[in-house]
């Protein structure tokens, strides 16, 4: 009795009764005798998806012209005679089997052709039948194996994930009891032949500081907008041997789509590995492509737009790019098409949250407390800052204003009446937050006056409790 690891959970269940015996058989790959079969069921053939034609995809043979082969290597040995019948899902057998051969395995692994008398075989579109096998050697029989097999009206695997499976079952010559069930296993499953992923580069900051301000990403005038990896898969050929690493489309172009080629600032857009430069006539808008050679469709490809660096450069959300595949190659359809993100670009520059700013008027009319904002431009460009005011318990908005441009080295004090004023919106009554943002490089201070006895604190460091607070 032979023991064996069976790689595939379920098996077809027969049309004929099963005997209370029935064991299951594993489908693996052929071995020549004598070498050993192993103890792994067969690994499906990674079969491109692209390679059907749009034009009678059926007619497409799956296997080449010297067919695959396949081992059935049973659980038990039999010494009977017996029937074999192996099905097929997913695709139809197009050729007959060259040849069916069975072999007895030894506790080694050592496989040896043995004579089986009788043994026709019928091939069918959906299955093939070896029948009448009487043995005729002292020898048992431990494997069958098929050999020359190819497929056609496998076009469902057009679809990657889809599979060609086999199934059946041995039972004795007249059909009545079941030996073992060859568990189901692909054989052949598609997948994509090309995989596309984005490598998106961080966040492009472009410099307050730079003379002029906004001219550059840092001290260089052009931003890297991102990249994109075409793959070649494991995908195989029609005759599931030849890998498809390279070539896998006919050509393929890539769309950039991104607000900063709007952007007056911007010369040139440039694609590395071979791309080439586009300057901003050969832009549609905010969109501008690249074609691809077949030769060159895998690799990495990365996307750099270049500026003036005399033109402020403003923010741009995140664009995308999209490659598009065309047929060819390897491959008589196109992979499917890929989107992915390219960065964005944000101005940098002042951002700050001053809490607890007392409105002008007070609760009840009293004006006791008054706040002051002071902003110290410590840059070296003037820039205006953005105030922006809520109410400092719920935060509902009270008003917005681009303040007074600050030379460098200089500060603007706001007081709370100027909030108000500048703002559109009467006192609260209570408090307000403050935040402040702006192409400047600055600092932020909130200082309250006690009108009382004259004496100023500094509250800059204060943090809104979500509620009034009383100072």
């Amino acid at each position: 009795m032979k023991n064996h690891s069976l790689k595939f959970a379920s098996a077809l269940l027969a049309t004929t009764a099963l005997s209370a015996a029935a064991s299951a058989a594993t489908i693996k790959a052929p071995a020549a005798q004598p070498t050993a079969l192993g103890t792994s069921g067969v690994v499906a053939a990674s079969l491109s998806a692209q390679v059907f034609p749009a034009t009678n995809p059926q007619n497409l043979v799956i296997g080449g012209a010297a067919g695959v082969a396949y081992s059935i290597d049973f659980t038990n040995s039999l010494t009977t005679n017996f029937n074999a019948r192996v099905l097929v899902s997913g695709a139809q057998i197009n050729a007959a089997v060259a040849a069916v051969e069975v072999m007895d395995e030894a506790a080694s692994g050592t496989l040896t052709v043995i004579t089986v008398a009788g043994c026709a075989v019928q091939v069918l579109t959906d299955r093939i039948l070896i029948q009448g096998c009487t043995q005729a050697s002292t020898l048992q029989a431990d494997v069958i194996e098929l050999s020359g097999i190819n497929y056609s009206n496998a076009n469902g695997l057009a679809t990657a994930g889809t599979s060609i499976t086999l199934a059946g079952n041995v039972t004795d010559n007249n059909n009545v009891d079941t030996f073992e069930l060859i568990t189901t296993a692909a054989v052949v499953t598609s997948i994509n032949s090309a995989s596309v992923s984005g490598g998106v580069a961080a966040t492009q900051t472009i410099n307050p500081t730079a003379v002029p301000a906004f001219t550059r990403i840092g001290a260089n005038t052009s931003a890297a907008l991102g990249s994109v990896t075409v793959t070649g898969s494991v995908a195989v050929g029609t005759n599931l041997a030849t890998a498809i690493t390279t070539t896998v489309a006919g050509g393929l172009e890539f769309v950039l789509t991104h607000g900063v080629l709007t952007d007056a600032a911007v010369t040139q857009l440039e694609g590395a590995t071979g791309l080439g430069t586009l300057t901003t006539t050969s832009f549609q808008g905010s969109t501008a492509s690249f074609a691809v050679a077949a030769a060159g469709s895998v690799g990495t490809y990365t996307f750099t737009v270049r500026f003036d660096g005399t033109t402020a450069i403003s923010a741009w959300p995140a664009g995308t790019v999209t490659t598009e595949f065309t047929a060819g190659g390897f491959n008589n359809a196109a992979p499917a098409d890929a989107t992915t993100n390219l960065n964005l670009l944000t101005r940098g520059g002042f951002a700050a949250q001053l809490n607890t700013v007392q409105a002008s008027t007070a609760a009840g009319g009293t004006t006791t407390f008054q706040s002051y904002i002071r902003i110290t431009n410590n840059g070296a460009v003037a820039g205006a800052p953005i105030v922006t005011v809520t109410d400092g318990a719920t935060g509902a908005a009270l008003g917005s204003f681009t303040a007074a441009s600050i030379p460098a080295g200089a500060t603007l004090q706001l007081s709370n009446v100027d909030l108000e004023t500048l703002g559109g919106f009467t006192s609260n009554g209570a408090q307000y937050t403050v935040d402040l943002a702006g192409p400047l490089t600055a600092y932020a201070q909130h200082v309250m006056l006690n009108s009382t006895n004259n004496y100023f604190t500094d509250l800059t460091s204060f943090r809104n409790a979500g509620a009034a607070n009383t100072p």
